[in-house]
Order: structure tokens, then C-alpha cells, then sequence
């Protein structure tokens, strides 16, 4: 039996080293850290903006400290020899660099895409504090249930991503908002908003 090429390149996604790799690590890592020290659901019953703004401040500096220190590694105009060890290292999308204003672009629709994931992200909390949409605070008073959305969770989002992007790149739905995406000298380093409105769907 012959599978679907859709089909085919979707499960490419789901088992390429991104989905089981070593950055799976690094991310349960940041999201364990602001679970434990950074996530004020006991505040959530009510919409203040404490806390809301500390949740939106908190991931603009995950965005463009933790994530935006990772592009300047690799895309910061440097000497020669930085982009030949980059190069042999394979860690670059694009070998080359840059100019400074294709980072003050990607560095301005992060910060939109970050507020995006923010309201995504506060809307949740405020529906899980009032009991709206069911959450547990314990993860081993469910132990089975915590681990397999654990599994669960990183090929969920390898599949959504790759069925989203597909259908970003239907015309005029490219032309109207992912075309700005591609605009990026590395198209991973800008979410524009419309796109992140699909992207971000899904945490629901």
C-alpha cells in the first residue's frame, strides 16, 4: 500500500530529529521554569493587570532574549571565520548575514506574534481559574494522563504546523498573510500575525 504523499511528508515531520531531538529537552526545560516560578494561574480568576502584564513581559524576553539571543548567534553580522564554523557546524538556515534593518523587521513582528501567543495564553489561564475549561496543578495526581499528553504534545504540534503551513501557501491566503513570513532573511525568525493566528490554535 502506497501512502499519500501528504500523508508521507506528514509523518517525515512527526519522526525527523526536530520532533524527537535534542531541543525537546531545552523547551520542556523553559516551560518547566515558567510553570513552576513564572505562571500565576491563583491570580487568574480576575483580569487585572498585574499580572496579565507580567505574563506578556515575561515571554517578551523569553522571545527576544532566550530566542532572539539564539538569531543573533547565528545570523549577527560577524568575521568570516564565525560563518564558516556556523557553516560546518550546519546550524545556519541560511549561511549568510543579514543587514541590520531585516533584524529590526523580524525583531518587530516577533514582538506582535509574542502578544499574539500572550492573549492566547491569558485567555486560557482565565478560563482554567474559573473552571471553565478543566486543569490540574499536580502533575502526578494523574500520573497516565500527565505523561501521555507529555508524549503527546511535541508530535501535535510537528502535524498541526505542517497541515497549517501547507495551508497557508494556497493562494490568495499567501499573498494576503504568509508572504510576509517569507519576506524574512530566515523565514523561522518572524510569525506575522495573521499566520500566528493559525500557528498558535494549537494549545486549544
Amino acid at each position: 500500500m502506497t501512502l499519500p504523499a501528504t500523508l508521507r511528508s506528514a509523518l517525515r515531520v512527526v519522526t525527523r530529529r526536530r520532533c524527537r531531538g535534542q531541543w525537546n529537552g531545552f523547551f520542556l526545560l523553559v516551560a518547566t521554569l515558567v510553570w513552576v516560578f513564572a505562571f500565576p494561574l491563583h491570580r487568574a480568576r480576575t483580569l487585572e493587570w498585574d499580572w496579565v502584564l507580567f505574563v506578556v513581559l515575561r515571554n517578551l524576553l523569553i522571545v527576544h532574549v532566550v530566542y532572539g539571543g539564539f538569531q543573533h548567534l547565528l545570523y549577527a553580522d560577524g568575521p568570516a571565520s564565525k560563518g564558516k564554523q556556523l557553516a560546518e557546524l550546519k546550524l545556519k538556515f541560511n549561511p549568510k548575514f543579514p543587514q541590520s534593518a531585516q533584524h529590526r523587521r523580524d525583531r518587530f513582528w516577533s514582538t506582535l506574534g509574542c502578544l499574539q501567543s500572550s492573549g492566547y495564553e491569558v485567555g486560557l489561564m482565565w478560563l482554567w481559574a474559573n473552571d471553565y475549561l478543566p486543569v490540574y496543578t499536580d502533575f502526578w495526581a494523574h500520573p497516565g494522563w500527565s505523561l501521555g499528553w507529555l508524549l503527546f504534545v511535541m508530535p501535535w504540534h510537528s502535524v498541526h504546523f505542517y497541515f497549517v503551513h501547507r495551508f497557508l501557501h494556497i493562494q490568495p491566503l499567501y499573498r494576503w498573510f504568509h508572504s510576509l513570513h517569507h519576506k524574512s532573511f530566515v523565514s523561522t525568525a518572524t510569525v506575522a500575525p495573521a499566520t500566528g493566528q493559525l500557528h498558535f490554535n494549537a494549545v486549544v
